[in-house]
């Protein structure tokens, strides 16, 4: 069970918590996983305002840095696991590059329903790299998300230049089945707040040399809207979202997390299809409600063991 601060009122909370522990597992995994959701939206309104992808990513990445530090030095709390937690960073942040210029260049269902295929990915790469060994259920989730990522880009999803720009975003699906791959490996004790200190320093790591690469400029936005996006970033998506994630599938587990994660995938559905307008066509439906499958089937398969000590990895949700 995840280490909670001792102060009365959050203690009080999370013994009201652990009376319901599924409910309240579900409620916050569920509410984390809603804030990710939200990112076409946020995103859109940092573009409109000139704000680069590679500008976007540093508000998320580097904004959250300040009180995590800070926090870490009032606690002076033991730093096993910074290393392992800065692979995870590096790994999700070049992922995050992939991410939001996907975002830029594809609408937005189009981007999230990429993403989604990640379970394929990580259960690739955790065989291939950590000889993790695949049970049916798990060849059987593998097959849906690669059956839903064909429908996705097939020719009745896509239109023009997009096929390139699909083949880009494949990447961040790719990044964060290696975050989740080192994710997993932490050692026991790890706090939350020092897996989101390494997780969000290590991230910064690809992204600044990308910008000098490119040419590329720091870019602010001039809107009040524009100033609030760039504010959510850190606070909502660096810190408060994947710790909800985190506390939650601590309570409920993580095969209950992984479902309750799904609402991410039906928020961002919902604002590309409702607020801009994209239109909803039958591959892109049906691609999403495959990913939608394929995550409830490998979610209900045997629970894997514990480690005592740290909260089960949430494999269907998403804490970028």
């Amino acid at each position: 069970m995840t280490a909670v601060p001792a102060h009365p009122l959050i203690v009080a909370l999370w013994r009201r918590m652990e009376q319901a522990p599924v409910a309240s597992g579900v409620a916050l995994t569920a509410v984390g996983a809603i804030a990710f959701g939200m990112l076409p939206l946020v995103l859109g309104a940092l573009y409109d305002d000139g704000v680069s992808p590679e500008s976007a990513l540093l508000y998320r990445y580097l904004g959250s840095l300040p009180p995590l530090l800070l926090w870490l030095l009032w606690r002076r709390a033991p730093r096993d696991g910074l290393l392992l937690s800065l692979a995870a960073g590096v790994a999700i942040g070049t992922g995050t590059i992939f991410l939001f210029r996907g975002y830029a260049a594809l609408p937005a269902s189009l981007t999230v329903l990429i993403f989604y295929t990640y379970p394929a990915f990580t259960l690739i790469v955790g065989l291939v790299f950590f000889g993790v060994r695949l049970e049916a259920r798990t060849t059987l989730a593998i097959a849906m998300v690669l059956g839903a990522a064909a429908l996705i880009v097939g020719p009745g999803s896509m239109e023009g230049d997009i096929p390139l720009a699909v083949l880009v975003t494949f990447g961040a699906p790719l990044g964060y089945a290696f975050y989740l791959s080192c994710l997993s490996r932490l050692p026991v004790g790890t706090s939350v707040p020092l897996r989101l200190l390494g997780v969000n320093l290590g991230a910064c790591l690809p992204v600044v040399p990308l910008m000098l690469l490119e040419g590329g400029s720091f870019t602010l936005p001039h809107s009040a809207t524009g100033w609030l996006a760039g504010l959510y970033l850190p606070v909502v998506t660096g810190i408060a979202a994947t710790a909800l994630i985190v506390l939650g599938a601590s309570l409920a587990g993580g095969a209950r997390a992984a479902v309750a994660g799904a609402s991410e995938l039906m928020t961002a559905l919902a604002i590309g299809w409702l607020l801009f307008g994209e239109a909803a066509h039958w591959a892109s439906l049906a691609g999403a409600g495959l990913i939608l499958l394929a995550i409830v089937v490998s979610a209900t398969g045997r629970k894997a063991p514990g480690r005592r000590g740290v909260p089960p990895a949430p494999p269907g949700t998403s804490p970028r």
